[in-house]
């Protein structure tokens, strides 16, 4: 990912270093950073660099002569001592959290440099959305989901795990702190403005331990009810043209809805994980008899015993809705569930990921 180099410079050698560390570890993925904090060599400094994207600095520091050194966008970092008016670049107050300051510094580059603001995200020409569906409840979709975000992430590319179910669990698989949630991405969706894509990216979290992108879940678990057809349509089409992703994990509810049809009909791939046993089995003959296509759709048997054969009734059904369920993930008798990245952990889940991926050619 192409990082932007940003400038922190201001005479307080505690407060530039504490808000040089809270960007590094929150913010590691978006920006290079650089420490000025002796007066006297601030501009020699400045001159001497070559790459200058974002300069924030102190009102202590700030002199007019900055503005013919080649910088892209610049803030003033503003103690209160001084009218802000002074300036004749955007203003930001000194003593906020570090998350406004890097807010607004993302903010004012995208603002300043419109045709730059894939800087802070990598440019992907060929995203690719997996969904996880699955009409039969306790198959384990969001373990797999969630894993093959993981193991995709391995790999260095950026991968985001999009939990759309009505009660979501991301908060089990990835962690990270941050003022927007799902919600808010709802809300900027239904707003459909041009800066979506600025918006989008400042409310993204990355767990520091898998590199997943995700959201943290709703506010509420009837904020999902929300989302419209025409939104999610909307926001699919946004998906593949941002370019800021690799793959797209979407994990879904059991339920299906015209929302979850747009989903799965707009997707490269779906995953359809079953139980082996005749309630799941009757409820995929159902769901491919309604929804027709089953192009990309992959099914699998998760937690399988198996040894286990089907009548020859249900094998009859499945034929004749074209279901070849070749994959089977055996169940992990064994298996201590584990937060995060260690679910992976389990030989069985692991496996299962993996036969997943190469299925798909991921």
């Amino acid at each position: 990912m192409a990082k932007l180099n940003l400038i922190l410079a201001d005479k307080d050698k505690n407060y530039i270093q504490g808000l040089s560390n809270y960007i590094l570890n929150n913010y590691n993925d978006k920006f290079n950073i650089i420490c000025l904090t002796d007066k006297e060599l601030f501009i020699e400094e400045l001159k001497k660099l070559r790459k200058k994207d974002v300069l924030v600095v102190g009102d202590s520091f700030y002199v007019n002569t900055i503005e013919n050194l080649g910088i892209r966008s610049v803030l003033i970092l503003n103690s209160g001592s001084l009218s802000e008016d002074k300036y004749e670049y955007p203003v930001i107050k000194k003593y906020q959290t570090g998350a406004d300051i890097c807010k607004e510094i993302l903010r004012v580059y995208s603002e300043y440099n419109p045709k730059n603001i894939e800087r802070v995200t990598n440019n992907y020409s060929d995203t690719k959305i997996i969904s996880f569906y699955s009409p039969v409840g306790g198959s384990g979709k969001s373990i797999l989901a969630s894993g093959t975000a993981m193991a995709l992430a391995r790999g260095g590319d950026d991968i985001l795990y999009l939990n759309l179910e009505d009660i979501q669990t991301t908060k089990v698989y990835f962690k990270g702190a941050s003022d927007y949630t799902l919600s808010d991405l709802i809300y900027f969706v239904k707003e459909k403005d041009e800066d979506f894509k600025e918006k989008f990216s400042q409310a993204i979290i990355r767990d520091k331990v898998t590199n997943v992108l995700f959201f943290n879940s709703t506010e509420s678990i009837l904020d999902i009810e929300d989302i419209t057809v025409e939104d999610i349509t909307w926001f699919i089409k946004e998906l593949y043209n941002m370019n800021m992703f690799k793959y797209v994990i979407i994990d879904t509810s059991s339920k299906y809805n015209s929302v979850y049809n747009v989903i799965l009909n707009s997707s490269s791939y779906n995953v359809i994980p079953v139980l082996k046993d005749r309630n799941s089995l009757e409820k995929i003959v159902s769901y491919a008899e309604n929804t027709g296509d089953l192009q990309g759709s992959l099914f699998l048997y998760n937690k399988s015993n198996l040894s286990l054969e089907l009548d020859s009734e249900l094998s009859d059904k499945l034929d004749r809705e074209n279901i070849d369920i070749r994959i089977q993930i055996p169940v992990d008798n064994n298996l201590n569930f584990e937060e995060g990245i260690g679910i992976l952990n389990s030989s069985s889940i692991y496996n299962g990921v993996c036969t997943i991926i190469n299925a798909l050619a991921l």
